[in-house]
């Protein structure tokens, strides 16, 4: 399982809206520089550490996406009955403007990206979630030791209204959005065999989800 804790998610979902919130304002081309500046620059690319994977420079994610690149197909059985796609449940207690940011973001996401193995988003009501090494987190992500078993997410959304009292309705919802982008990243190194240092891993996802909420971002006017 991979995790997130909520101190780093909000140092992410705090860049994300310093991009987003001037983002009418903005020409082309500052759209396209301030994305560059996100992800990175060829000089980067080229001369990355020996030791990581190439994918582990988010100043690659122009020619190799891992949301996007098709490894998958090597890991996948090419089954017809094979069950794709994103898919939510929600708990009965989970903030009903959490739910809508989230089936909104997941219509997006849809549109956007493809699920080649279904995975499952639990939204829970809580506000952490314990995991079995004893630690309370924002979010996991089960990752399967077989390709023919389905992974799945957990979000905790339960700190909505505590997010939304210290930092406004926007940021609390962005806040949530991110931390499943997150997991997201991890489900996609896993279906497409990222080999990534621990550390690298975490790397990524963070820099994918901060990519990938400001891709949202200007899409509409709020999460």
């Amino acid at each position: 399982k991979y995790t997130i804790p909520l101190n780093q998610l909000q140092k992410v979902v705090k860049q994300i809206l310093m991009h987003a919130r001037d983002r009418k304002n903005r020409g082309e081309s500052e759209r396209i520089k301030r994305v560059k500046m996100i992800i990175g620059n060829p000089d980067q690319i080229l001369n990355h550490p020996k030791n990581t994977h190439l994918a582990e420079n988010i100043g690659n994610i122009i020619d190799m996406h891992i949301w996007t690149i098709t490894d998958w197909k090597t890991n996948l059985d090419s089954d017809a009955n094979r069950r794709t796609g994103l898919r939510f449940r929600y708990d009965k207690s989970v903030d009903p403007e959490v739910r809508r940011a989230c089936i909104q973001f997941g219509r997006w996401l849809r549109s956007e990206y493809y699920f080649p193995l279904r995975v499952p988003v639990y939204v829970k009501g809580s506000k952490t979630i314990h995991t079995k090494n004893g630690e309370n987190v924002v979010g996991t992500f089960f990752e399967p030791f077989s390709y023919s078993i389905e992974p799945y997410i957990r979000i905790a959304t339960g700190d909505y209204e505590i997010l939304k009292e210290a930092r406004g309705k926007d940021n609390a919802l962005a806040t949530i959005l991110a931390s499943l982008a997150h997991e997201l990243t991890h489900y996609y190194q896993w279906i497409n065999n990222i080999q990534l240092t621990p550390i690298g891993r975490e790397r990524q996802a963070t820099s994918y989800s901060h990519y990938i909420i400001y891709e949202y971002s200007l899409t509409r006017e709020h999460p």
